[in-house]
């Protein structure tokens, strides 16, 4: 009785033990994104006064995919801690990823389309980045000009 009961206390623990396994800053990031998906997600129709509509569930979803891919990639492939951003209702239905470090900032802007190209603007002291991103993935390169510049 007392071996299956630490049994059951062992199936209970190990997920636990995963979860731990998680570098600090990723939890974090996926706690901003919970807390980003309900006040989004939850704004009704004019929420804004202008006759704005709600935001897609799959817009937010690419949004958190370009957050947490490009998070995980920087970590894995550099070592480096993104910052956590803010998460924003954008116009015409997109969601805004800002982040403001020090004397730098980005934002990126996930639009409601899949078809439609993600677009960012990114300036410090000592350069300006601005352009258009075909994917959520594979951005790492412009988190590190955060972090770098």
């Amino acid at each position: 009785m007392a071996i299956r009961r630490r049994l059951n206390l062992l199936k209970d623990v190990a997920p636990l033990a995963r979860i731990s396994t998680e570098p600090e800053h990723l939890v974090q990031l996926q706690t901003t994104i919970e807390k980003a998906t309900h006040r989004i997600l939850s704004l009704a129709d004019n929420w804004d006064g202008e006759g704005s509509e709600p935001y897609e569930a799959a817009t937010f979803e690419r949004a958190a995919e370009f957050l947490t891919s490009n998070a995980t990639r920087l970590w894995n492939m550099y070592s480096t801690v993104m910052d956590i951003p803010k998460i924003l209702p954008g116009p015409n239905g997109s969601i805004d990823i800002h982040w403001e470090v020090d004397d730098h900032e980005l934002l990126v802007t996930i639009p409601p389309d899949p078809a439609d190209p993600i677009t960012y603007y990114g300036d410090s002291p000592r350069s300006t980045t601005k352009g258009t991103l075909q994917t959520t993935a594979d951005a790492e390169w412009l988190l590190l000009w955060l972090a770098k510049y």
